[in-house]
């Protein structure tokens, strides 16, 4: 499929290619196998072609569901106030507020929590996009001042987190709609002798697409349908597209 716009049947149909390997030619000093420590981290830095690859998806994704829904807006969850187009812009740190690790979050739209979206009501949303946030969600074993050793002892295996895409994510997404997201790889991290659990200390969960699948995907397959599925290779992340049934 060719990357590009066009109209048929006087709809405009999007069409991009996903793939990182599609963004590697404009960095052509990048090995995506040693990814710059630094420029992973910052969308801004030339080098994260990963990270490029990354915020296209969202983009792609948050564009399409816009079109296709006849122009409802999508829910961007824990975005950092970086603006995706045609979605709402949802963080628990508001617009103004400085977190505690600097900045300013002056696109957050509106302040809520990820895991309690009680306050959108049902099939609001063409899509729900998630960008390295769901590592971050409660875990019931953690009372919250683990170290990263205790965690990877404890294990916690994201159970909760299937509720909260049953009664929160899917919810508040239109039938045929869209719920969309990113996480960081464990076993990606495992090939470099780590835990994704040790890349920051506010993670809670570390998976990789097997566990993801088994553990979150599969007891939900009475509500979505699996669009993609771990189709990356950039030895950091891997992402899903569910649609809802």
């Amino acid at each position: 499929m060719n990357p590009g716009f066009q109209i048929e049947n006087n709809c405009l149909v999007i069409r991009m290619a996903l793939p990182h390997t599609q963004v590697l030619p404009f960095f052509p000093t990048y090995d995506p196998a040693k990814p710059a420590p630094d420029a992973i981290l910052d969308y801004r830095d030339a080098r994260n072609s990963v990270g490029h690859a990354q915020r296209t998806f969202l983009v792609y994704w948050g564009l399409r569901a816009f079109v296709e829904s006849g122009g409802y807006p999508g829910i961007d969850i824990g975005g950092a106030g970086v603006l995706t187009p045609g979605c709402i812009s949802v963080d628990w740190i508001g617009a103004g507020e400085t977190p505690a690790y600097g900045g300013s979050y002056e696109g957050v739209n509106i302040k809520a929590n990820a895991a309690d979206l009680s306050a959108f009501g049902s099939d609001s949303f063409s899509c729900l996009l998630s960008s390295h946030l769901i590592e971050h969600l409660g875990c019931y074993k953690l009372r919250g001042n683990e170290t990263q050793e205790e965690k990877l002892r404890l294990a916690c295996n994201g159970q909760e987190i299937v509720d909260i895409f049953e009664r929160h994510w899917i919810r508040v997404v239109k039938k045929n709609g869209y719920i969309c997201g990113i996480l960081p790889d464990e076993k990606a991290a495992q090939t470099a002798s780590s835990s994704s659990l040790f890349h920051d200390a506010t993670h809670n969960h570390a998976f990789d697409s097997r566990t993801f699948y088994k553990i979150i995907l599969n007891p939900l397959r009475h509500l979505v349908e699996i669009v993609q599925y771990a189709t990356w290779e950039n030895f950091f992340s891997f992402e899903f597209v569910l649609r809802k049934k």
